[in-house]
């Protein structure tokens, strides 16, 4: 029978129980109870040896008393408490008698079990042993010099090693670490940190190759190895900042084209965590290595863009299926840095990451005649159609089927949930709020299932998707599932998701009736975001920011917040995505209406009206099912 100790005992309980046994050994004054059921924290298992301590007239010191308790231990069994005690968790009596050079020790074992000093479990084959308390081994491990320590933790090691059982080498890594074996420590790490990324614990893995670089001997090829194998556990576990700096760790002093490599990585992750300055920084640089500029000036993206869309209308949509094995090395790689790169600028950027997909990634991938990267281009097309608005509808319908087909056909897991994310994105620009949930659970069902590494991809789901149910009014819903989304992208570092989700969560302060609040939540997701210049962000938090405004009676504010922003808005470009035209000129258009009802009839009142109904003909001259109630509601403000 395992025998365990209690530690249940309340203060006056453990009080007590102290009174008690200081009665019982003849004690005239008890006052010492209750520094004694202090001093053992309420273990009843403690207060006996302090009774005894106090009766000798020794000091009311729980370590000392126990010191004295080791003391008092033969030298055989001194030693194997000190073995346990380090190994700091329940190991097999065999390895520890090993350990402490007792092989025929089990009249120690039993000595010290009958002390309560050690505890044993499990079964009469397979016996394991830990320390009676933790504070026996706290106290233990404490008494031990440096020197000591470090003899118990190499003789732990090299008896785990000689064991039948297959151990556990980060406990083989941590054992060699303690007893200064840095370069074996350094190779179990590495064993324990792939086994860790196997079984897809991310955050494990990253921490033990961090140790694996700390303690190792290496050289610089191992040291890069070790670098990427890091970043790519970071990238895995969603610490896309962190993940980054690991890449470009590795990068330098690598060839020129594993550099290239890595430096796109890095780019990549910087981009993904929404560190977007220094995203951009880096892939930059590796866009120029393959020949490829983005636009600098507002002018040149409106041109480039421009000739994009010609030349993209001029080609088409055909191609012609290919195996990848018929194409070249460089031409995939090639597509798949246009692929990456254009995705992650194009939520952060959207209008440069548009531009290169536009001019770079859709032809090549439709000249590769690849499934997987057809899929993805026919794919990408679709949302360009549905950015430009319900004519383009019909089109981006066929698109979709196209890249839905090819991406079964490819049988990449990849591929189909990004053509499933896609589709939620057309959804969203066209105004298909239930469609838009469907896409997106399809989607993530994919992601969390057959992929890895994919914690942005899901991060951009995440927005479409609560965009979507707080368009039908899902507040409860919402309120629900946003919360520890929120809290998990933050404690990652992902500032892209945790920025969309905040701005997003100023939503639910309104349906809380708390104004200000919302207020204070787009402000805190601005501050969460370092890109300066006004994109998509900026548009997010600038619309929650009128509706806000509007929400609370504050008509001037809002109608003086949109005049005062709309050339920021207009100057990104952004009004060329209908889905954002609608939305703010509808947003314009209340707020004028609104700021009209705030002053006396006049010639201000009048100017306002006109902006309304100016705004209100554009959003008719749409022609979307969306648009067209929110002008007549407009209207019906207006004849009020």
């Amino acid at each position: 029978r395992r025998e365990l100790p209690i530690d249940s005992l309340s203060p006056s309980e453990a009080c007590d129980l102290a009174r008690h046994l200081l009665k019982e050994a003849g004690a005239a004054d008890t006052s010492a109870a209750e520094a004694i059921a202090r001093e053992a924290g309420g273990s009843p298992f403690f207060i006996h040896p302090l009774v005894r301590a106090n009766q000798a007239g020794e000091p009311i010191v729980l370590n000392q008393v126990i010191l004295k308790w080791i003391d008092s231990l033969e030298a055989d069994q001194q030693r194997l408490l000190e073995i346990v005690a380090v190994a700091g968790r329940p190991l097999r009596s065999h390895t520890a008698l090993r350990a402490a050079e007792l092989p025929d020790g089990r009249r120690v074992l039993i000595a010290l079990q009958a002390a309560r000093l050690l505890l044993l479990g499990g079964g009469p084959t397979e016996q394991q042993v830990e320390t009676y308390h933790d504070q026996i081994r706290e106290t233990v491990v404490a008494h031990l010099t440096p020197e000591e320590a470090r003899e118990r933790h190499r003789r732990l090691a090299v008896a785990l090693l000689s064991s039948a059982h297959a151990e556990d080498p980060e406990v083989l890594a941590e054992h060699f670490h303690r007893s200064g074996e840095l370069e074996r420590a350094g190779e179990y790490y590495v064993l324990a940190a792939d086994q860790a990324a196997q079984s897809l614990a991310f955050d494990r893995a990253a921490k033990l190759y961090r140790l694996a670089l700390e303690v190792g001997k290496l050289d610089a090829e191992k040291r890069r190895n070790l670098q990427t194998l890091l970043g790519k556990s970071l990238a895995n576990a969603g610490r896309g900042a962190e993940a980054g700096q690991a890449y470009l760790d590795a990068a330098a002093g690598a060839l020129a084209a594993h550099a290239l490599e890595l430096q796109h990585l890095a780019g990549e992750q910087f981009m993904r965590a929404g560190h977007v300055g220094k995203g951009l920084e880096v892939l930059r640089g590796v866009l120029r290595s393959i020949g490829i500029s983005l636009p600098e000036t507002r002018r040149q993206l409106y041109w480039s863009a421009f000739w994009g869309s010609i030349k993209l209308w001029w080609r088409g949509t055909k191609y012609r299926e290919r195996d990848a094995s018929e194409i070249p090395a460089d031409d995939l790689a090639r597509i798949d840095m246009c692929w990456s790169i254009g995705s992650i600028l194009a939520l952060a950027d959207t209008v440069r990451g548009t531009d290169l997909h536009r001019n770079h990634f859709f032809p090549l991938a439709l000249d590769s005649g690849e499934p997987s990267w057809v899929a993805l281009a026919l794919g990408g097309i679709a949302v360009g159609d549905a950015i430009r608005g319900g004519p383009n509808q019909q089109r981006g319908e066929s698109l979709l089927r196209q890249a839905r087909r090819l991406a079964e056909q490819s049988g990449r897991p990849y591929t189909r949930a990004m053509v499933e994310s896609f589709a939620g994105a057309c959804a969203l620009l066209l105004g298909q709020w239930k469609e838009v949930v469907v896409c997106t659970d399809r989607a993530r069902t994919l992601f969390r299932e057959e992929c890895t590494g994919v914690a942005w991809e899901i991060g951009i789901l995440y927005h479409y998707r609560f965009a979507a149910l707080l368009s039908q009014g899902e507040w409860k819903q919402c309120a629900h599932e946003l919360p520890p989304l929120l809290k998990e992208a933050r404690e990652r570092g992902d500032l892209f998701t945790a920025t969309s989700l905040q701005i997003h969560a100023a939503h639910l302060d309104l349906a809380d009736d708390e104004p200000d609040r919302a207020k204070s939540t787009l402000a805190e997701a601005l501050r969460l975001w370092p890109q300066r210049e006004f994109e998509l962000k900026h548009y997010h938090a600038l619309s929650g920011e009128v509706e806000t405004c509007l929400y609370a009676g504050q008509y001037e504010e809002a109608w003086t917040t949109i005049s005062q922003r709309w050339p920021a808005l207009s100057d990104s470009l952004l009004l060329r995505l209908q889905e954002i035209r609608i939305i703010m000129t509808s947003l314009r258009a209340a707020s004028a209406i609104a700021a009209a009802f705030a002053v006396p009839a006049g010639a201000v009142q009048n100017e306002r009206i006109r902006s309304a109904e100016q705004d209100i003909r554009q959003m008719e001259r749409e022609r979307m099912p969306y648009a067209d109630p929110m002008a007549q509601l407009h209207r019906a403000a207006i004849a009020v």
